[in-house]
């Protein structure tokens, strides 16, 4: 038996997919996920999907990062 949790945090998504969803440039990007101590590495950063939803969820409650 698969545990979903653990392939959740597997797939990774390269940070300017993310940028172009969300309709937010790159640099507010990097600013919520220090924010939220995600680790990142460039050039080409990629984050989990549990992270993204940690990023969608700051975005929501933040409005000065809006």
């Amino acid at each position: 038996r698969i545990n979903s949790k653990l392939i959740y945090n597997f797939f990774m998504v390269e940070l300017y997919k993310l940028s172009n969803d969300l309709k937010k440039p790159n640099i507010k990007l990097f600013k919520a996920m220090d924010e939220l101590n995600i680790p990142y590495t460039l050039p080409n950063p990629e984050i989990s999907l549990k992270d993204i939803e940690k990023i969608k969820d700051f975005f929501k409650k933040n409005r000065l990062f809006k």
